[in-house]
């Protein structure tokens, strides 16, 4: 019995033993996993976190953003890791002139109101729990209210009111006005009248008066037609923004007071006044001599945003696509001098600066770096040493990424560039299978971002895969000169694809691409000039087409933007039909024999889904293998977190079936 007591002692510890010795190897097995980087998936792409609507408090002791519809703020110290306190859903968020609460629109009773949650000078322990219970509806319109903004002097909020009714159902021709809300009355009151619509406005310094922008209505076409008025508001008088004004002066969009009340900058257009090859400029009026400025040296790099005045009331910072980089700029209006304040690749933009200037809080991106929140001191910015508020995609820590490389060329004696990512161990002495992306627009253009291409053709998954993604900024792209935007016009499909093409062939000459295994894919524009390509050779294997169109005779009488077309082409389809048959690839179909993929939402009203069905039965027609995806309830860029993945899993399983399977079609050799 002894014998047989500690025999069976024996037996568990020796279990309890191997199972250590298990748990042990289990654990270096883990840990030595975990320090292998991973290949990026779709659910790593779909689950990138972005933050937007940056805003610094006035007095730069607080920074407030979105992420997705949340609205978050964190305390700004540097000298320890900030903690971020939720506030839950809203929009259109700002903080009062004196720091202390933030406002912003919410729904009360099913309808926009603005709210408001006083914040605490220091953070404490409690305070997430705290704030959800300090949020106070401030308006109880019968009406959505669409914007608003506090007056400086905290007495009031001007409100953006629609006028819809059911006898005007016609969203693109309803009126939208401002109304004036009282905070100490708690009074609501109309200010302006008649049949234009008011896209956006400010506050004068002294809160006696509004400037705004006016239109007839929305879209494109009468936003292009935009002016600028001044409303005051005591005698709710309104007068012309340009005094003696001419059409030459429109149009005025965003317009903005100097600290000193004695200006207003606006964004408007250069000469060539056109939503897609214009040129964005800057103008100043300066209110005492009636007088407008206007600075065309701002319009030879494509303005996307603009972020205010300094306080000496001489400079204006705004930021500009450069390249496939963004960078922050600054105009002296007294001398004109333009003076860059960041340079290079990365993407800086969301800049939000204090109201002395001496703090600023931005967004910085790479293709190696996801985008983050940072703040830093300023003017300090050059060299920049910011400090990351922000770790919200450590989900990608331990992502292993493709090197992603600028490469330059030449094309008809233009200098043009693109971004190629490499397969993951890349060597330079193998020939990898290549995917050519062209982009939408044409006025667009490949930046320098994290995964970029995520919600089409992820790029970094597709290198992780064996491939070569080339993405050329082809003529027609916006971040270069106005030349260089413009060269297209009457041209689609000629010089553009002819750059993209010489790129392929300057990847090729280098000994890098697997000619045999070659892709071409494209969304939106993107797909019309992948589609026309394809016409042109026959060096590629297979092809995606997103959103794309391939009749723009069609097209013209089918999209919501056919003005669009007649900005490239001078006239309409019905005025000079053979210039529209000429740039229509789906007329040379024939010349396609390789298998291509079709995906589109079955909601577009850009690229109508006729577009699709057009193109695919031409190619069913002759025989050629095609695939139609469609997508329902999308429209021209899908926003069902189940459509995107889906529509990125069928491209990298389609590339991956065209592009690895050599028993398929195989191309000729010379694109």
């Amino acid at each position: 019995a002894k014998f047989s007591i500690k025999y069976k002692a024996m037996r568990i510890i020796q279990k309890n033993v191997l199972l250590l010795i298990i748990s042990f190897l289990f654990l270096i097995a883990t840990y030595q996993q975990s320090l292998q980087a991973k290949a990026m998936t779709v659910d790593d792409i779909v689950n990138i976190k972005k933050v937007k609507n940056v805003l610094i408090a006035p007095d730069g002791s607080k920074v407030l953003y979105m992420c997705d519809d949340d609205l978050w703020f964190t305390y700004l110290d540097t000298k320890k890791k900030s903690k971020h306190y939720l506030l839950g859903k809203g929009t259109r968020p700002q903080w009062t002139p004196n720091s202390k609460a933030i406002t912003f629109l919410r729904e009360y009773k099913r309808i926009e109101q603005v709210h408001q949650c006083k914040l605490p000078k220091k953070p404490y322990p409690i305070l997430s729990f705290i704030l959800k219970n300090k949020i106070k509806v401030i308006t109880k319109t019968k009406k959505h209210i669409e914007d608003f903004k506090l007056s400086p002097n905290g007495l009031h909020i001007a409100v953006l009111l629609s006028d819809s009714t059911k006898a005007n159902p016609n969203p693109d021709s309803q009126p939208r006005h401002l109304w004036l809300y009282t905070l100490k009355s708690k009074k609501l009151s109309r200010m302006t009248e008649g049949g234009f619509y008011i896209s956006s406005f400010d506050w004068s310094p002294d809160s006696k008066e509004i400037v705004f922008s006016s239109q007839l209505g929305t879209g494109i076409k009468n936003y292009l037609k935009s002016v600028g008025k001044v409303l005051d508001i005591k005698t709710l008088s309104v007068s012309d923004l340009i005094y003696n004004f001419k059409e030459q002066d429109m149009p005025c969009w965003f317009p903005k007071w100097f600290p000193n009340g004695k200006h207003i900058y606006y964004r408007t257009y250069d000469d060539v006044k056109d939503y897609w090859i214009g040129g964005l400029e800057l103008a100043v009026v300066d209110l005492a001599k009636k007088t407008k400025t206007s600075f065309p040296q701002t319009s030879i790099k494509n303005i996307t945003a603009v972020y205010g005045v300094a306080p000496n009331n001489e400079e204006i910072y705004y930021q500009v696509e450069e390249g496939v980089g963004y960078n922050l700029y600054k105009i002296n209006i007294k001398t004109g001098k333009v003076l860059p304040l960041t340079c290079g690749i990365k993407i800086y933009e969301e800049f939000s600066f204090s109201k002395s200037f001496d703090r600023i809080a931005f967004i910085i991106e790479d293709s190696d770096t996801p985008p983050e929140l940072y703040f830093s001191q300023f003017p300090k910015i050059d060299p920049i040493h910011p400090n990351q508020i922000t770790f919200l995609n450590k989900h990608l820590e331990d992502v292993e990424l493709g090197k992603t490389k600028i490469v330059s060329w030449k094309n008809d004696n233009t200098d043009l560039e693109g971004l190629l990512v490499k397969p993951l161990d890349y060597d330079p002495a193998k020939k990898y299978p290549l995917i050519l992306i062209v982009h939408g627009g044409p006025a667009s253009c490949f930046s320098n971002r994290f995964a970029n291409g995520r919600w089409n053709y992820p790029t970094q998954i597709l290198a992780s895969k064996g491939f070569l993604v080339f993405m050329p900024n082809t003529r027609g792209s916006t971040s270069y000169d106005q030349k260089f935007k413009q060269d297209i016009v009457l041209n689609w499909g000629i010089k553009d694809s002819k750059d993209a093409m010489s790129g392929v062939n300057h990847l090729i000459t280098s000994g890098i691409v697997d000619i045999n295994n070659m892709g071409i894919a494209g969304w939106s524009y993107g797909g019309y000039l992948a589609t026309e390509i394809l016409t042109k050779t026959n060096c590629f294997k297979t092809a995606s087409i997103g959103a794309g169109f391939s009749n723009i005779i069609s097209l013209y009488g089918t999209t919501d933007i056919e003005y669009w077309l007649t900005t490239y082409f001078k006239e309409t389809p019905y005025q000079n039909p053979s210039l529209y048959i000429k740039h229509s690839p789906i007329f040379r179909t024939s010349n396609i024999r390789i298998p291509v993929l079709i995906q589109h939402g079955t909601k577009d009203y850009r690229v109508p889904f006729s577009q699709a069905k057009e193109l695919y039965n031409a190619l069913k027609t002759q025989n050629t293998p095609v695939e139609l995806d469609s997508y329902p309830n999308e429209e021209h860029v899908f926003k069902d977190p189940e459509s995107i993945k889906a529509s990125l899993n069928k491209n990298i399983s389609w590339f991956e079936s065209q592009l690895k399977n050599t028993n398929q079609f195989s191309p000729h050799k010379n694109p």
